[in-house]
């Protein structure tokens, strides 16, 4: 469900399509009527901007009172219908990385505890697993690899992060969905990896890009309109959060932090049990 925050303020760039009422109060008023749905089997979204940045760790705890199971955060992009917009009201680097830092002490507090903190997990789950299942934060692009997409268009799209040319997919022989991995789209996420690694100005000298990927190729492209380049502000996030988990873990061994993960754990960290068991057994 798309929620920017728990005021109107926060809510200002939303569209309440046909209801007269404002995003804010649906969301309220489906929390009184399908209450249990929404707890159980939805997730927010909200979208961060410098209207609402800075009520983002007290929305979290909001959903979490609530009893929201889980909180997506999507840096705004200009791109798109907002594509002014976003370059006006978009965070920058060391706004977004700072953002991140504060949820990192809410978490290592014990403040947010059942609210599952999405682009949190989704890192760490990273470190865990090196096969996470969030085909965002899984180092190499899954655009035409692990995912495909109709738009809301109706046409074939590698990913569907922006609409930009790069990711056009052209529709098979009589009409048929086409071998995504042989795409010209899929050579090109593939190349521009390469790229990154051997000659990219920020990539080819950081020691987290194999856990990064570069950011998302289609974040860069609304950022800087060039599929080689990185976005500034997925970067950011990336050189704060990797670091602090990593020296955290070398300096304590575990942590609140870790604890909260395995507490919210997804798809993948199951790999990581079976093969510790698998050793133990063995070493018995």
């Amino acid at each position: 469900i798309s929620l920017d925050g728990n005021t109107r303020e926060a809510n200002r760039f939303r569209k309440s399509g046909r209801s007269a009422s404002s995003p804010l109060t649906a969301f309220t008023a489906l929390l009184k009527t399908e209450g249990e749905f929404i707890k159980e089997q939805c997730g927010v979204l909200a979208v961060v901007s410098k209207a609402n940045i800075g009520q983002i760790p007290e929305f979290a705890l909001w959903l979490q009172e609530q009893g929201v199971k889980g909180l997506s955060l999507s840096f705004l992009d200009p791109a798109g219908r907002g594509e002014t917009m976003g370059r006006q009201e978009g965070v920058s680097p060391e706004e977004a990385a700072g953002l991140m830092e504060r949820l990192l002490k809410l978490v290592r507090k014990g403040v947010i505890r059942e609210l599952a903190l999405r682009p949190l997990i989704s890192r760490i789950n990273k470190l865990f697993t090196f096969r996470p299942p969030d085909l965002c934060h899984k180092g190499w692009c899954g655009a035409a690899g692990d995912l495909l997409v109709i738009d809301a268009e109706g046409r074939l799209r590698a990913c569907d992060c922006v609409y930009d040319p790069f990711f056009e997919l052209e529709e098979g022989t009589g009409g048929q969905i086409p071998d995504a991995l042989s795409s010209r789209q899929r050579q090109a996420v593939v190349k521009r990896h390469e790229y990154l690694k051997s000659k990219g100005p920020w990539c080819r000298t950081c020691a987290i890009f194999e856990l990064c990927g570069g950011t998302c190729v289609g974040k860069a492209i609304a950022a800087a309109g060039d599929p080689l380049s990185v976005d500034p502000v997925e970067c950011a996030v990336a050189r704060y959060l990797y670091p602090t988990l990593l020296n955290e873990y070398n300096k304590e061994g575990w942590s609140p932090v870790f604890d909260y993960y395995f507490s919210h754990r997804g798809q993948g960290t199951e790999v990581i049990e079976t093969a510790a068991r698998k050793e133990e057994l063995e070493a018995a």
